[in-house]
């Protein structure tokens, strides 16, 4: 029977006071304008402050879109290996030991980081895991990477988050036949990267 992971209030706290504080600009913009059309009612000031208006809209927008999480998942059955990020894949490379999975997260794909399997591990910024008796990596490149040190590395569970685009690299052993194609999209903590 297939389990539901509820994400932790304080995470979804801790991500609500990140965006707000990131939003205050858009807002500050906002007051701006409404100070620029009171205290200047001249009519030459009126389109600059609802382009200023628009802008700071816009702005708060695309901030509250960079901060999206699922707060409910259901993790489907079996031992599975499964995608730590949301995202597409970009790139399958094969080399003699080994391939290497690209999977490119966009500023709009949700945020958050999940365990790929239960035997995971924070190691410097990657993700180590055995799955099957093999060592896998899972690499992360961006320059907003929060890891949860804290977090429970059950399978699923978040573990850390990342704002903004990045791509995150997982090299699997060749004797493992892969799930997914370039192009496919990925779900963190749903999409199996491997057959069982």
């Amino acid at each position: 029977m297939p389990k539901t992971i509820i994400t932790e209030l304080k995470l979804l706290n801790e991500l609500k006071k990140q965006q707000i504080r990131r939003q205050v600009p858009s807002l500050a913009l906002l007051a701006l304008s409404f100070m620029i059309s009171i205290l200047l009612p001249l009519f030459f000031y009126h389109y600059p402050s609802l382009i200023l208006a628009i802008l700071s809209f816009v702005w708060f927008r695309v901030v509250a879109a960079n901060f999206r999480c699922k707060q409910k998942l259901i993790i489907p059955d079996g031992n599975l290996l499964l995608s730590p990020v949301t995202g597409r894949v970009r790139s399958i490379k094969t080399a003699p030991d080994y391939t290497l999975v690209r999977i490119g997260k966009s500023p709009i794909d949700y945020i958050e980081i999940r365990s790929p399997h239960d035997s995971a591990q924070w190691d410097n910024g990657t993700i180590k895991l055995q799955y099957k008796g093999h060592n896998l990596i899972f690499r992360f490149e961006s320059s907003h990477l929060q890891q949860i040190d804290s977090a429970d590395m059950q399978a699923g569970n978040i573990i850390g988050y990342i704002i903004g685009s990045a791509v995150c690299s997982i090299s699997i052993p060749r004797e493992l036949a892969l799930e997914i194609k370039p192009k496919t999209i990925c779900d963190a903590g749903l999409t199996a990267l491997v057959s069982e």
